[in-house]
């Protein structure tokens, strides 16, 4: 499945994540505003002005295992431990989704149901894409990009814990 945006009412999803994802869907949750959502393979990307959530799928895939919220949690904290390093400023931690008085809340007393990746929103105008675009992707910077690259998978191989994908 290629990326792709949805209208923020769309069903699209696990039929389990369906009450999570209308939440996270919603301007309300969100102080009013507009969301942008963005499915991939395995995670659901809600943009909302200056923040982003990422919702882990709940999927198992020959290459990863989100199929339950505890290894969703995991799989958040592995992900914001290894790129806050590699992207300072841009992800703020793990916000579990919790159940109280029948509604569902970023943060806050209840039940933790499932968990999200917090980040700022970053720039869309300087994704490689863009930049490529704009005539603004050099040399450098793609070599600047690689030579991280290789030291995350370097620190992950060496720490023996498996790469997660995002």
């Amino acid at each position: 499945m290629p990326h792709r945006i949805t209208t923020q009412n769309s069903n699209a999803g696990e039929p389990a994540q369906a009450t999570v994802l209308a939440m996270l869907g919603d301007p309300k949750t969100h102080r009013g505003i507009d969301v942008v959502r963005i499915d991939t393979p395995i995670s659901h990307i809600f943009i909302a002005g200056p923040t982003t959530y990422k919702l882990k799928r709940a999927v198992k895939r020959n290459f990863v295992d989100y199929s339950t919220a505890e290894l969703r949690k995991k799989h958040c904290q592995s992900e914001v431990r290894i790129n806050s390093k590699y992207a300072p400023g841009i992800y703020k931690g793990v916000v579990p989704v919790v159940r109280a008085n029948d509604r569902l809340n970023l943060g806050g007393e209840g039940e933790a149901i499932d968990y999200v990746v917090e980040m700022a929103t970053f720039d869309p105008a300087l994704t490689f894409d863009r930049l490529a675009e704009s005539g603004e992707l050099t040399d450098s910077l793609i070599h600047e990009f690689a030579d991280t690259i290789a030291e995350i998978h370097h620190v992950v191989l060496d720490s023996k814990r498996p790469l997660h994908r995002c």
